[in-house]
């Protein structure tokens, strides 16, 4: 059952968060990807030391933040941090270990499509893990629905456009983060959405910016234009990854994940305008409304924690 006391379990405000989250998160890849031209970010290094930046600064600037307003540090019980540490190194760390390679060997429209595949994942590991997100029949038809799309994206009008350090590794991330967002969905019960979000992106973070320093990344001057649009994915990662987990909490992971449809949409239309890829072309399209269908399909109906 739902908490009848936690104003996220009111429709509204359960649907309402959850497409925020979706579609703020569908600007990233193109954001991401203005970045790495801004600050001349290419090869392996560098990109996580970026992330790594990115998601460390995020967790500092939650944590602070609640720890001004609660006027306390938000810091997780011995037992807890076990649970965060590895929350940490699979949600934040793994994911965008590598989600941030593949973004410089894919476009931002092929990334938002194939990235949408992560709701699916979730109704998959959610049947294992949750005994009331079972999978059915029309379960099925959607997921065959969105890995058709993606196959429409990647070998449509003709050509292949798959590389395994582009849309394959965002393939994997995809699966870690479809599994990291059930392990948040049972930490939740234990402590609170602040310190989980806050963890989670301080540990990843770090992990990152550690493995991007040894391995040799470097990152320039990027300009004012660069800083504004890294200080807005870092806003990004720390509100949405607050704002997903205590959603999560109070609501079925099964009953917010329809909402992510708009994710690859809005990364799509950001593609276009911000980098002036041709995001709209017929086999785009297509796949598009394949995965958007895919992802409503699988993951609408009612279901309880």
């Amino acid at each position: 059952m739902e908490d009848k006391k936690n104003i996220l379990s009111k429709p509204f405000f359960a649907v309402a968060t959850a497409l925020f989250c979706w579609t703020v998160w569908g600007t990233a890849f193109p954001l991401i990807k203005k970045c790495y031209e801004l600050f001349s970010i290419n090869g392996v290094a560098s990109p996580l030391l970026f992330g790594g930046l990115r998601f460390f600064l995020a967790g500092i600037l939650l944590l602070s933040g609640t720890a001004i307003v609660n006027r306390q540090l938000p810091i997780p019980s011995a037992e807890n941090f076990k649970i965060v540490l590895l929350l940490g190194s699979v949600q934040t760390g793994l994911v965008y270990f590598f989600q941030y390679i593949a973004l410089n060997y894919c476009s931002g429209t092929n990334g938002s499509i194939v990235n949408a595949l992560q709701p699916l994942f979730m109704t998959v590991f959610a049947h294992f893990l949750f005994k009331n997100d079972r999978i059915t029949a029309r379960k099925i038809i959607g997921i065959v629905l969105g890995f058709s799309g993606v196959l429409v994206c990647l070998v449509g009008a003709g050509s292949v456009s798959f590389s395994f350090m582009g849309e394959g590794f965002l393939l994997i991330s995809a699966i870690l983060f479809s599994l990291g967002s059930n392990l948040s969905k049972i930490a939740a019960g234990k402590m609170s959405p602040v310190i989980i979000s806050g963890w989670n992106l301080l540990i990843g973070g770090l992990e990152l910016v550690i493995i991007g320093l040894c391995l040799g990344g470097r990152i320039t001057n990027g300009g004012v234009l660069g800083f504004s649009h890294f200080g807005t994915l870092a806003l990004i990662s720390a509100v949405c990854f607050l704002l997903w987990t205590a959603d999560c909490k109070a609501n079925s992971v099964g009953k917010l994940a329809p909402f992510q449809f708009v994710n690859p949409i809005t990364g799509a239309v950001l593609s276009a305008l911000l980098l002036g890829e041709n995001a709209f072309q017929p086999k785009n399209i297509i796949a598009l409304v394949l995965v958007s269908l895919g992802i409503i399909i699988t993951t609408a109906g009612k279901s309880h924690k």
